[in-house]
């Protein structure tokens, strides 16, 4: 799998308070991505992988989790991965942290949701989480509204390397 680094700030490991890893999955239909409105911004459905899971393992969890449906390892199909490292992130506990996160993006078919299996964080909950299908330019549209969310520019910038990336190798 392809690997994109972003470092803006020329951070090195040592100067990272927070690792994570996170898989994630451009599920797609008529030209339309499946993304959730969480906390004032769109990300695609998918999160951190837990101890003892691989990506792909964490990101079928994630996502019966988030949509309620199972996919199989076949259906998801690698596209590439991003380690991030973010400057002064705002930690949602009010903290500053430098943080570099890896993701691994995959690409699958809609194949709908089932709200009757989802199984929301707390967090999700508290913070209005929403499925919707919208296509690029609605993305993009939806990057460039001013919010509330201090992590915001965090999510745009990988969301814009992301659909760069995905534009080039749309299935």
């Amino acid at each position: 799998m392809e690997t994109i680094v972003l470092n803006d700030n020329n951070l090195l490991d040592k100067d990272i308070d927070i690792f994570e890893t996170k898989s994630r999955a451009i599920i797609s239909v008529n030209n339309k991505i499946l993304v959730c409105d969480y906390n004032d911004v769109c990300i695609l459905p998918g999160g951190k992988i837990e101890n003892g899971e691989d990506e792909v393992t964490g990101l079928r969890r994630e996502l019966k989790e988030e949509i309620g449906i199972d996919y199989t390892n076949k259906e998801l199909k690698p596209l590439f991965k991003l380690i991030y490292y973010q400057s002064n992130y705002p930690t949602r506990d009010g903290k500053i942290k430098n943080r570099c996160i890896k993701t691994s993006y995959y690409i699958t078919k809609y194949k709908g949701i089932d709200l009757n299996n989802i199984n929301r964080s707390e967090e999700e909950l508290k913070s209005n989480f929403e499925l919707k299908l919208m296509s690029i330019d609605e993305l993009y549209d939806r990057m460039n509204l001013k919010n509330n969310n201090p992590r915001n520019k965090f999510f745009n910038k990988e969301m814009h390397t992301l659909l760069k990336k995905y534009e080039n190798k749309r299935p």
